[in-house]
């Protein structure tokens, strides 16, 4: 009787983990539809691509969302100008789900701050940044890191002058917490094309 109950169970396990799998594979395969419609998207401005992207990640149902799926989620309602439902989606999201205890507020932001300004209210809109600039800079204070790093810096280019960013940059560099490369890759993301540099964009 003992071995039995043994027998079933593992029988039960295995079927589970199958059921996970098969689970898994779909959302993955859900994901990579998405993705290449949004690739798409950039390539033929079509937002009915951003449309069909939507409605398969809004297919997927794994749990935990894998961070690929919610960030390509915050993109595609970015771009398709639907703020109240990205505002809505971060939400649903308790802030232990991120790694960092300021990015939950940073996405909300981000969609409250692309509220703001579709009604011409561009002071409260740098008001949310500079609130969100400090959060950030709070938490690098404490945990230095790369990806904070550039979070930061994605803020402020959109409300501070670049040159005195640039200045700050350097300086962070000489100070040599940070590898140089990574340097590198912020002052590329401050020089690329200014209007990109004045809008929120999800990574």
């Amino acid at each position: 009787m003992h071995y039995r109950i043994i027998y079933i169970f593992i029988l039960l396990l295995a079927l589970l983990l199958s059921c996970s799998k098969k689970n898994s594979e779909k959302c993955n395969s859900l994901y990579e539809k998405a993705f290449n419609r949004w690739l798409q998207y950039s390539l033929t401005d079509s937002t009915l691509c951003l449309e069909e992207a939507k409605q398969y990640l809004d297919s997927i149902d794994c749990k935990p969302v894998k961070r690929k799926v919610f960030e390509l989620n915050l993109s595609i309602r970015y771009l398709l100008k639907d703020y109240e439902g990205g505002k809505k989606y971060v939400e649903s999201f308790n802030s232990s789900d991120f790694a960092a205890n300021y990015k939950k507020d940073m996405y909300l932001k981000a969609f409250e701050a692309a509220i703001l300004e579709s009604k011409g209210d561009t002071v409260n809109r740098n008001q949310l940044f500079k609130e969100l600039i400090n959060e950030i800079q709070l938490y690098l204070n404490k945990n230095p890191n790369e990806e904070s790093l550039y979070d930061l810096f994605l803020v402020k280019r959109i409300i501070e002058d670049r040159n005195k960013i640039l200045k700050e940059i350097e300086h962070i560099r000489s100070s040599k917490q940070y590898e140089d490369k990574v340097i590198d890759n912020i002052i590329l993301m401050l020089t690329a094309n200014n209007d990109e540099n004045k809008t929120f964009t999800f990574n």
